[in-house]
Order: C-alpha cells, then sequence, then structure tokens
C-alpha cells in the first residue's frame, strides 16, 4: 500500500515572499493546517498554523489590534517556514510514513518526487485508507472477531473454511500479541454460508468471540 494511492494532489500553495496574514487566510479559508512552501514546482520548506501561532499569536488572535496584524502582514513566510521538511515519496510505503509522522508528531508530509512537489498525505488521508482496508465502509460485511492458537497452521485453517463456505473474504486483521498462545484475527466476510462457516469455527477449536453485521451483535 504506497503513498501514491491515498495523497491529495490537488494542493493550495505558497510562495517564501507571500505574507504571513496571506498564509493565516489561505489556512483559514480552507480549513487546512499546513502549506507547503514552494519556487515555482520545487519544494523549500511548510508553514504550519503552529509555526504562525508560536512566532506571531497576533496573526490567528481575533483580539489583536490593527497595529499588530498590519506587522505580521509585512513578514514573509520565508522567516517562519520549516525548511528542509521531512518529506515522502509516491512509492513509500503507507504504514512506514504513518510511523514516521507519529514518531514526529507531524500531521502531514509532503510528497515530492526528487525537489518536485507532487502531492500531500495527512493524517485524515492515513485514517481513511485504514478505515477502508479494515472494510469499515462496507456496512453489509459479517463481522468476526475470533480467538486462535498463536500458529499460522490454524490461520491457514480459517482461511480454507472461508473457501469451502463460498465466502468472499473482504479483509483479515491479525493481533498476534493478543495472548502468549493465541492471536486475535478479525475478518470481514460476505456470503450465504456464514452461519455453518461458524459452526465449523467452533468444531475446529478456535473460539468466536464477536459476530458483528450491519452494527448489531448476532
Amino acid at each position: 500500500m504506497f503513498v501514491k494511492l491515498w495523497m491529495k494532489t490537488t494542493l493550495l500553495t505558497i510562495s517564501p515572499g507571500q505574507s504571513i496574514r496571506e498564509a493565516e487566510e489561505l489556512m483559514s479559508t480552507n480549513k487546512i493546517r499546513r502549506l507547503p512552501v514552494v519556487k515555482g514546482e520545487r519544494l523549500v520548506g511548510i508553514i504550519s498554523r503552529d509555526d504562525l501561532f508560536q512566532a506571531m499569536p497576533s496573526v490567528i488572535d481575533p483580539a489583536a489590534g490593527s497595529d499588530q496584524w498590519d506587522s505580521a502582514s509585512q513578514a514573509e513566510v520565508a522567516t517562519l517556514m520549516s525548511r528542509n521538511p521531512i518529506v515522502a515519496a509516491p512509492m513509500d510505503i503507507l504504514e512506514d510514513i504513518a510511523a514516521t509522522m507519529k514518531r514526529n508528531k507531524l500531521g502531514g508530509l509532503p510528497v515530492c518526487e526528487g525537489d518536485t512537489l507532487v502531492g500531500i498525505i495527512t493524517e485524515s488521508d492515513i485514517f481513511q485508507a485504514f478505515s477502508t482496508l479494515l472494510g469499515a465502509e462496507r456496512p453489509d460485511d459479517v463481522r468476526i472477531e475470533l480467538i486462535i492458537d498463536n500458529d499460522s497452521e490454524t490461520l491457514y485453517e480459517v482461511i480454507d473454511l472461508c473457501c469451502d463456505h463460498d465466502l468472499r473474504l473482504n479483509s483479515l486483521t491479525i493481533f498476534r500479541d493478543y495472548s502468549p498462545d493465541h492471536q486475535l484475527i478479525t475478518l470481514r466476510v460476505k456470503g450465504e454460508e456464514v452461519e455453518p462457516f461458524i459452526d465449523d469455527i467452533w468444531k475446529s477449536g478456535s473460539q468466536v468471540l464477536r459476530i458483528l453485521h450491519n452494527g448489531q451483535e448476532k
């Protein structure tokens, strides 16, 4: 799963010579928290609302006087932007980028090919990606939580049972550290033979922890 599949490519940017006030107005109007700073298509920095607030609270303080606003409007983006920001590449693995953002406490990263800005990936994009891949947007699926032995063979048996009952397996997640001897797996399946599948799971010795369908526990 690559960054390029989830990044935004329609971008708002600002140049280093534009004013801090212009940056704030762009962020406020478009309800965003950061702006890539570019010269042409080349990324030279990034500026965020936190940068604005920490350096010049009057820019985003509605109680500030007009003299403070006038002073802020004369400052250039280049004076506050973060230079040499951490960036992602389109073919970076999404979960690695999520870990980088968490480690560095960042809400988003510019995506570049060389020095050229081609997109931006934010925490909202990553939430959307994992929500989609985990099947949260497929309400017709049956969601099944199972506790199974902590070995690969048992997992393969569960998958084989899905095939035996002609179930479409739409997502599979594994929590291997559920306990020293067991792993917790969550399936999202669709098909006509769900109940016989559940019966066979019990017969195999695995434990069915929870079954949800259309938000209702079965």
